[in-house]
């Protein structure tokens, strides 16, 4: 009969131990690894023809992305004696991370939402709600529609998502309304960049 084969991820050797001890026999071939990475690496052993990601992801770069994130979290975890969550990220993206209404943003270069600045980020979203009260599209959020003065008035209150920090030091973000984004008209993720302009 034909062994069952499983791959067992766990980053605890004792537990790994009792586990394969426990399914290891007859009916089961246990290949251990210690964290995600090497389990990607032993399931492509066992299975050459499948590195143990196709069908998991909508698209090459959304694996890419996956694992670049993978790696990010097991290079913090081997760091976190030293610091932050915040410490880790504001390193690998070059911008200081801190709460705003509600939701954990990177910010701007030069800008913190808790210290005072002759610009913060509050005053960086109300010039851009200027700008999206003149818009003359349609936004959406969960299905319902609003046109840009109305989006622009509640834009103080809403929470911003990260999309990425650029060069420049500027950072794209979108708009978070009770957990859901904001869109376009053209159905597209309504994002925009904020930089300081202050000194």
């Amino acid at each position: 009969m034909e062994k069952i084969k499983v791959l067992l991820v766990e980053d605890e050797p004792t537990l790994a131990m009792i586990i394969k001890d426990t399914l290891d026999g007859n009916e089961f071939d246990i290949t251990l690894a210690a964290n995600g990475e090497e389990g990607l690496s032993r399931y492509a052993e066992i299975n050459p023809d499948n590195d143990g990601t196709q069908g998991l992801f909508k698209s090459d770069a959304a694996r890419a992305d996956t694992v670049e994130l993978a790696r990010g979290i097991l290079a913090y975890q081997q760091w976190a004696d030293s610091g932050s969550i915040e410490g880790a990220i504001a390193a690998a993206v070059g911008g200081d991370v801190e709460a705003y209404n509600g939701k954990k943003a990177v910010m701007p270069k030069g800008i913190k939402s808790s210290a005072i600045y002759s610009e913060d980020l509050g005053d960086l979203v109300e010039t851009q709600a200027q700008e999206v009260k003149k818009a003359r599209g349609t936004f959406y959020v969960s299905g319902l529609a609003m046109t840009g003065e109305e989006l622009a008035a509640k834009m103080p209150k809403l929470a911003l998502q990260t999309e990425k920090v650029n060069s420049d030091g500027s950072v794209t973000y979108s708009l978070m309304l009770n957990g859901e984004s904001v869109f376009g008209d053209d159905g597209s993720l309504y994002t925009f960049d904020l930089v300081k302009t202050k000194e």
